[in-house]
């Protein structure tokens, strides 16, 4: 990334753009809240071990992430020391908050999260100037390190912060936020990084519908579309809710992180992979590239479905999938 501060030839980058293209990201929270470290995890291929050689972010981190093609995410990681959080709120607000599609904000729970006032009151003022200057930009909120928080008492403490925050912002303002409890260990920050991405898709109503298509078509119990550098989730359709697996909310984000890591491992050893077909007795599953950008994960039940027939399906559909990932109407 880049180290940029509000020099006059990058205002018009950190203002951003009202292009259909182009995504500004805000991540914004404390100091040492873990903000750089997911951030690479999921978009610079780090594993969890190695984001502890990281530094501090020195004012605003800006990375160009191309993401699906002909969409960028613009994001800027604003670093958390008191000094820069002054700035983003007073001189710099008009600067930072307009033309934002999202701002995250994250939390330290193994700090207490909402417990400390400062923070507290800066998440305040971010969550109004967002919904002020950018007002149909969307909000999450990760409590992340919950690795940190004893596993029996992580959901009572995420309800307790959730309504923490909605005893200091406007009902309308709550009403936009999403939380969610992170830690760079496990699924979950592969469930929350999935919808936010998931949000700034312009043409995801239509994607979802063609993959409806796509899993009755071919007889599939489940589809799902992974964006293929971060492994996110995109979109997924279920046709059957029934089968072996269905009641794991978390099946999804579970897959992303271990293929993202067995990819990881793969391209280390210099054998990176195209694809991955698992069968047992119960279900067959096959991994396959798919657009440009694209990871396609089928789920078929039907033992007499040969493997021939589900690759030929995908490659029936990838052309129109590639049109529609592509557009921005």
């Amino acid at each position: 990334g880049e180290v940029i501060s509000c020099t006059e030839e990058l205002v018009v980058r950190m203002q951003g753009t009202k292009s259909k293209l182009t995504k500004k990201v805000l991540i914004m929270g404390p100091s040492a809240a873990g903000k750089t470290s997911m951030r690479s995890i999921i978009f610079a291929d780090q594993m969890p071990a190695d984001t502890k050689n990281l530094t501090a972010t020195i004012n605003i981190q800006a990375d160009n992430i191309k993401f699906l093609g002909n969409l960028d995410l613009n994001v800027l990681d604003c670093g958390g020391q008191q000094i820069y959080r002054n700035q983003y709120v007073s001189e710099e607000r008009k600067i930072i908050f307009p033309n934002a599609a999202v701002l995250l904000f994250v939390f330290d729970s193994g700090n207490g999260a909402t417990d400390c006032i400062d923070d507290l009151q800066y998440f305040k003022i971010c969550a109004e100037s967002l919904y002020e200057l950018s007002p149909q930009g969307k909000i999450f909120v990760f409590f992340h390190k919950m690795d940190l928080v004893a596993e029996e008492e992580r959901e009572i403490l995420f309800r307790k912060y959730c309504k923490r925050l909605g005893e200091v912002v406007d009902k309308k303002i709550m009403a936009n936020i999403m939380c969610f409890h992170t830690s760079i260990w496990d699924k979950t920050l592969y469930k929350a990084w999935s919808s936010i991405v998931h949000s700034l898709i312009p043409n995801i109503t239509k994607i979802e519908s063609r993959l409806l298509s796509f899993c009755d078509i071919s007889d599939s119990v489940e589809v799902v579309l992974f964006e293929c550098n971060s492994y996110l989730v995109i979109a997924h359709q279920t046709s059957h809710n029934d089968f072996l697996g269905s009641d794991d909310d978390e099946r999804f984000e579970k897959i992303s992180n271990i293929v993202k890591r067995f990819k990881l491992s793969s391209d280390r050893k210099g054998q990176p992979f195209e694809s991955i077909r698992l069968q047992n007795s119960n279900f067959a599953a096959f991994l396959d590239t798919f657009t440009k950008n694209t990871f396609i994960l089928v789920i078929m039940n039907n033992k007499e479905l040969s493997w021939a027939a589900i690759t030929k399906n995908i490659d029936l559909v990838r052309p129109s999938f590639e049109r529609y990932l592509h557009s921005v109407d």
